[in-house]
């Protein structure tokens, strides 16, 4: 009987000064599944624990520097293994019965309803897919956008996607693509999946250009909020990172945490140090920069 199943990937760090890292993450390249699958059991924390320790012993035989096993719930979820605080997730639970009433409890309605209303003023309309492949043309179009976001960040810690991915994201019956267009150009879009009642944000893009006087990423976050209500799902997870965007539509933030085994087992500090310097930081800096430049835009 198969009671567990665990998934990592194998690949490199391109860090500043030329140098590299070879690492094993817990979790697929591209952020989408459950990295962990457990059934419920008497044993379930030794059967964690098991499955993650058997990944960190198969990547030391490959020869691979750092294990990460990372987005871990809670402090104590492999036993008495240390845990290392990575970064937060952010939460938004949905008790409401409708969009309008998720509005009237939020402290700041009158921006988001202007925010919304700048799109309709600016000619957009937004288009929901669910459950509906995408065209070739479409797939081309969200990965130029998409490439946009990821040739402005260049986050170290994110995998190149190609058009194929879009393509097969979309053959599947639980995702959703909430599609910005202007006279049936798409200028921006957010991919969405629906696990059990809660809906998950995990890929966007959107044409920097086209889009540059509009606060984009706020509005389709709270399109995001309107489909998942109008559908009613029990809660988002919208990742992490933009943390104070986050908290202001609601969210409430897990920490997440990871375990890091370092190969041979003295570079573990150093190896740490590294990863929160060159991987976290890079990514937290560079979208505290991007919230600045949202609020001198409005």
């Amino acid at each position: 009987e198969l009671v567990g199943a665990a998934v990592a990937t194998l690949w490199r760090i391109h860090l500043p000064y030329g140098m590299s890292l070879r690492v094993t993450t817990l979790g697929t390249p591209v952020n989408t599944g459950l990295p962990l699958m457990l059934a419920v059991t008497a044993n379930s924390i030794s059967l964690r624990y098991g499955l993650v320790a058997a990944l960190e012993r198969a990547s030391i035989k490959r020869g691979v520097r750092l294990f990460v096993g990372r987005d871990f719930p809670t402090a104590d979820y492999l036993h008495k293994q240390a845990l290392d605080k990575l970064y937060s997730c952010a939460h938004l639970e949905l008790p409401w019965t409708d969009f309008e009433q998720y509005l009237e409890q939020h402290p700041k309605r009158k921006s988001i309803r202007r925010d919304l209303r700048s799109l309709e003023k600016a000619g957009y309309c937004l288009d929901i897919r669910e459950g509906q492949a995408l065209s070739t043309d479409e797939a081309q179009r969200l990965h130029a956008l998409w490439l946009q976001l990821y040739r402005k960040h260049h986050s170290p810690d994110q995998i190149m996607v190609t058009e194929d991915f879009f393509l097969h994201m979309s053959q599947l019956d639980h995702a959703v693509w909430l599609l910005l267009r202007k006279e049936g150009r798409i200028d921006a879009f957010d991919l969405c999946f629906v696990l059990g009642d809660h809906l998950e944000s995990t890929y966007c893009g959107v044409d920097l250009e086209a889009t540059s006087r509009l606060s984009i990423h706020r509005a389709m976050g709270y399109h995001i909020v309107r489909h998942a209500i109008g559908k009613g799902l029990r809660s988002i997870n919208f990742g992490i990172s933009n943390e104070q965007g986050k908290v202001e539509m609601g969210c409430r933030l897990q920490a997440c945490y990871a375990w890091m085994q370092a190969n041979p087992k003295w570079l573990g500090r150093l190896l740490r140090m590294i990863l929160h310097r060159f991987v976290l930081k890079h990514d937290q800096d560079k979208l505290a920069q991007e919230n600045l430049t949202v609020e001198d835009q409005r």
